[in-house]
């Protein structure tokens, strides 16, 4: 299974999943990590946690250096 974090944006929905697309957009073009996939909100009210699915374990402890408080998802 790929290895998978879940961070929480500061604005729900649409506007805040832009956000993080654009700073993760922003890691992959500096190298810092290689590719990434969107994955699910997990709490459909809030719309605020986001699945974020990344292409190696390297790319994920990176992320979470990047948002502390980036928890795995439950399964």
């Amino acid at each position: 299974m790929p290895p998978r974090l879940l961070i929480t944006v500061s604005q729900p929905g649409v506007i805040g999943a832009n956000q993080l697309a654009k700073r993760l957009n922003e890691l992959k073009n500096n190298s810092q990590i290689s590719d990434w996939h969107p994955g699910r909100w997990t709490d459909r009210k809030t719309m605020t946690p986001w699945e974020i699915i990344f292409d190696s374990d390297k790319d994920a402890l990176f992320a979470k250096m990047e948002w502390p408080d980036a928890t795995l998802p439950r399964p």
